[in-house]
């Protein structure tokens, strides 16, 4: 059942911004949307700005790998309009060589929030003003939340105790549990 507030949002984004959504839902709690990286930027000035909407906090950006479709990723930007008391999802998906714009210009966490994005999965934030490493090496070479990033890495660090330094050493194991069986031997008699 949609409280009242919702049918309210619901009909007042569809006629104030039938360019910049693609799909609006509602969930049970809150609103999702649905729009394209090129019309980000502009819904979410609408939707921080607006006298009637007031979404002025961007409280996570969530960004998820789907490496079996086209569109690889999706990032789920979560707003919070504390003078309504009402959380809202705006989702875009991009492919693994596209780009997303930054919002730090607009929300002052976009910033952190977005570098965790390029440090995690590797997603572009193109206008960034510090894009660079903040939970992994420096050298580090690759994005260890995408879906097919081994389990135990490409390398290892190592601590050398008796020369007192620390040395990465590649990987050679296998990656036997990254193929799955999904049978369910409950499921099935045994012949």
């Amino acid at each position: 059942m949609l409280s009242w507030l919702q049918k309210q949002y619901m009909l007042f984004l569809k006629k104030l911004a039938p360019s910049f959504i693609k799909q609006l839902r509602q969930n049970d709690i809150t609103l999702e949307i649905k729009t394209s990286v090129s019309q980000l930027k502009k819904l979410t000035l609408l939707l921080k700005n607006h006298t009637l909407l007031l979404f002025k906090s961007l409280i996570d950006v969530s960004p998820y790998d789907n490496p079996n479709s086209s569109l690889r990723f999706s990032v789920v930007y979560n707003f919070l309009s504390v003078h309504f008391n009402y959380r809202l999802h705006v989702y875009i998906q991009i492919k693994e060589v596209d780009f997303t714009y930054s919002l730090s210009s607009i929300f002052n966490s976009a910033s952190w929030l977005e570098r965790e994005a390029w440090d995690m999965f590797g997603i572009y934030i193109k206008h960034h003003k510090d894009l660079r490493r903040i939970l992994t090496d420096y050298g580090f070479n690759s994005f260890p939340l995408r879906k097919d990033f081994p389990l135990r890495g490409f390398t290892e660090l190592y601590y050398f105790d008796k020369e007192k330094r620390i040395s990465y050493i590649t990987d050679q194991s296998l990656q036997k549990f990254r193929i799955f069986y999904f049978k369910n031997p409950w499921l099935y008699e045994k012949i």
